[in-house]
């Protein structure tokens, strides 16, 4: 279930925040070369899928596609602070609702049996 997947998505997110977006956001500019997260807490609530369509006509045989309705109203917690300019921000609350697009592609016949797994949203959340 997702309540139990959820630790392992939020260090996942955690890993994402730092290793990918903060890099990204440093890069950017250079007054932002001292950014960093200083608390990254997505909160003990998981999301919730309210429902899902499974695509079986006009689809290729080796992929598996579904649309999963999702709504996240979360007590996070997730602070930064950009040092060179002694600011800090945050954000303590985030709802996200919308129509998640899941992508298992290329079916395969080893195991995992799944080459990739790509998810975005259909529309802005």
């Amino acid at each position: 279930t997702v309540k139990q997947m959820w630790p392992f998505i939020c260090q996942f997110i955690e890993k994402l925040f730092r290793e990918t977006i903060e890099p990204a956001v440093r890069g950017a500019n250079n007054h932002l070369s001292t950014f960093s997260f200083t608390k990254i807490d997505i909160g003990h609530q998981p999301l919730r899928i309210n429902g899902v369509k499974v695509y079986t006509e006009n689809v290729d045989k080796r992929q598996i596609i579904l649309d999963l309705q999702i709504s996240f109203v979360g007590n996070c917690e997730i602070d930064l602070e950009i040092k060179r300019y002694f600011c800090r921000a945050g954000v303590k609350s985030i709802q996200i609702h919308g129509t998640m697009r899941v992508i298992l592609e290329p079916l395969i016949g080893d195991m995992p049996l799944i080459g990739a797994l790509s998810l975005f949203f259909l529309r802005k959340p």
